[in-house]
């Protein structure tokens, strides 16, 4: 194997660095488009994926197949990633980028805030500018802390996103934090205008408490959350990823 493993092009996709205002960091962005893009003048839903090193390939490629099968819409791709060189260095800068202040024995914490509003003010305002984006149809996904920051921005920026995909939101971290996050965003809102999937595998260790934190906002009545936990038998914290785009994804958009 080389020293230096060339990146792989990705079908109907093209990155770019961006450098943020709100990070001291360039992001590598990646970016997929629909197949009637070229053809026709529409605007499509965007969906952005976290942790898009590991993930965009898969989402990307399999979600062009689960389109086909009439799984899901078109949409517009967005992998928010770092064209990292190392699986440690990606642990590192994401653990800081997708997660408020908080212990953690390996990684630093603390960049979630500063990241939310990298997303917010600087990346959904390019792709808004730039690409046919569909302004009130915007989805996130993430998986672990990623699916800790959906919920994360879902509690802290209610607006920004319409859909939101939150696998194994890391329920018990800094002593079950997005419990106090969803109690005070119900003491100030009587509403959470929202389509939410929650998933979790039954072998990963924090099934009941992602029960009892889905149990715990579903229990508030809002009048415009669509909520649904998925529990996925016999999958851990690795094989639930699979789960999250076959079955997941296209139930965010009611497939």
């Amino acid at each position: 194997m080389a020293e230096s493993c060339p990146r792989a092009s990705i079908f109907r996709s093209e990155e770019h660095l961006m450098d943020s205002k709100s990070i001291n960091r360039t992001f590598q962005i990646s970016i997929w488009y629909p197949p009637s893009y070229e053809e026709s003048d529409q605007k499509y839903p965007v969906v952005y994926i976290l942790d898009s090193d590991a993930y965009f390939g898969a989402f990307a490629n399999l979600g062009l197949i689960l389109w086909t099968g009439d799984l899901l819409p078109e949409y517009i791709l967005v992998g928010i990633g770092y064209g990292i060189n190392s699986y440690e260095e990606g642990m590192r800068l994401r653990m800081y980028d997708l997660m408020p202040p908080g212990e953690n024995e390996k990684y630093e914490t603390g960049g979630a805030e500063s990241f939310l509003n990298f997303v917010e003010n600087e990346l959904v305002p390019y792709m808004d500018a730039n690409y046919r984006a569909m302004k009130g149809d915007r989805s996130i996904i993430g998986h672990s802390a990623g699916g800790f920051f959906a919920l994360y921005a879902m509690f802290h920026r209610p607006k920004l996103f319409q859909r939101y995909c939150a696998g194994t939101p890391a329920p018990n971290y800094d002593n079950s934090v997005l419990f106090r996050y969803e109690e005070g965003f119900f003491k100030e809102n009587s509403d959470l205008a929202a389509k939410l999937i929650i998933t979790v595998g039954s072998l990963e260790g924090v099934l009941s408490k992602t029960e009892e934190f889905y149990r715990a906002l579903k229990q508030r009545n809002y009048p415009n959350l669509d909520a649904d936990l998925m529990v996925f038998q016999n999958d851990n914290h690795q094989s639930v990823v699979a789960q999250i785009i076959n079955k997941a994804w296209p139930a965010l958009f009611g497939k």
